[in-house]
């Protein structure tokens, strides 16, 4: 008689080890309703109060109306605060001691880095998907089809330096308020990068290197192109010159946010292995 030996299993690759967690944390974030619920309609309830209620928000601007351009920058806004939100869980896992059990599979800091990131861009797919329907089901015009697909996918990469801004402050800190805290400072860059309210004079230069800037600019590109709404437009009288930004200054900006908040994730992220 032959005696069967049962072989062991084979090891799991890196690549199965990282599609795994992303699997996993999707799930475990798609079932946080009450915070998802609040990530949804924070965008709606600003966007219905200012982008559909306001009067003078059917007016035609560049590309499409007042109404449109708002419900841009109020999705850019929440899947702003979504990405950073979910990256921000980081501060909870690493205090439960999450990280050691992640480090016993194989997967290695980059690897959790960038499965933070792919997640938190994926969920903050849910406030963009969610403001643009309701912009269409209301006032919000743009003057060809194809600027709604392009607006919600720039209003994407505009995201990325804020999922890594998140995961930095929720790794530096280490506490639940880590996310209060780095959804409190999106809503100051918000207004200091142009985003909520059109700026003028110095405050415009100043919100030309800071990182809302350059992702409000992508993401309003299919509807003004080089043209910037500033205080200008709220003055009677418009210059017959309007401001301008160039593309590449634009994807500059948020290229380089990106790697500087990438870079202090990293780092924080080191600094917390090593004092564990």
């Amino acid at each position: 008689m032959t005696t069967l030996i049962a072989s062991p299993a084979a090891p799991r690759s890196r690549t199965n080890i990282f599609f795994s967690y992303i699997r996993h944390e999707l799930w475990r974030n798609l079932r946080m309703v009450d915070s998802l619920i609040f990530l949804i309609a924070l965008p709606l309830v600003i966007f219905a109060v200012f982008g559909v209620a306001s009067p003078g928000t059917d007016k035609h601007i560049p590309g499409g109306t007042i109404a449109a351009y708002v419900m841009v920058s109020l999705a850019l806004y929440g899947a702003a605060t979504a990405a950073t939100s979910m990256a921000g869980a980081a501060a909870v896992e690493h205090d439960s001691g999450w990280g050691r059990h992640l480090a016993l599979t194989g997967m290695r800091r980059g690897d959790y880095l960038a499965g933070k990131i792919i997640v938190s861009l994926l969920i903050a797919c849910l406030p963009i998907g969610a403001t643009f329907l309701l912009g269409i089901l209301t006032t919000a015009q743009f003057d060809t089809p194809g600027i709604w697909l392009a607006s919600a996918g720039l209003c994407l990469v505009g995201v990325f330096p804020f999922a890594f801004f998140g995961l930095a402050v929720a790794l530096a800190l280490r506490s639940e308020t880590a996310v209060s805290i780095a959804s409190g400072v999106v809503v100051l860059l918000a207004f200091l990068g142009n985003l909520f309210m059109p700026l003028s004079g110095s405050m415009m230069e100043l919100a030309r290197y800071t990182p809302f800037y350059g992702a409000g600019v992508l993401a309003h590109w299919p509807q003004n192109g080089d043209v910037i709404i500033t205080g200008a437009f709220a003055t009677p009288g418009m210059p017959e010159a309007l401001p301008t930004e160039s593309f590449a200054w634009a994807i500059g900006n948020v290229a380089v946010w990106t790697m500087i908040f990438a870079a202090l994730a990293l780092v924080a992220l080191r600094r917390s292995t090593v004092r564990r």
